[in-house]
């Protein structure tokens, strides 16, 4: 790492803890405002994003985006049901480390 980056993440840093208070702060009134329509999260995670599992996603998406919020689908498929990747969860499952 550079010293010139190291300058910029250490200053970064200094609000990062703000950071993820506001984060949390924002998803404990997701949550609230949800209700029971979303599964909480376990254990102290600082809520890089905020995901939902619904079976309406488009059209939550597109409701969103006509109100003029961004949201995201990260996944529209997800990742273990991709081709290559039950192909080697396949091959990773056959073989014997020794």
């Amino acid at each position: 790492m550079l010293n010139f980056q190291a300058v910029v993440l250490r200053e970064k840093l200094k609000g990062y803890d703000d950071e993820i208070e506001r984060r949390r702060a924002l998803a404990f009134q997701y949550l609230e405002l949800l209700g029971d329509s979303v599964k909480k999260k376990q254990g102290n995670t600082i809520y890089s994003q905020f995901c939902i599992l619904h079976p309406e996603r488009d059209a939550i998406k597109k409701a969103l985006t006509n109100k003029g919020y961004h949201s995201q689908i990260y996944y529209p498929v997800p990742i273990h049901a991709l081709p290559n990747v039950t192909d080697s969860v396949m091959i990773y499952r056959k073989k014997v480390l020794l």
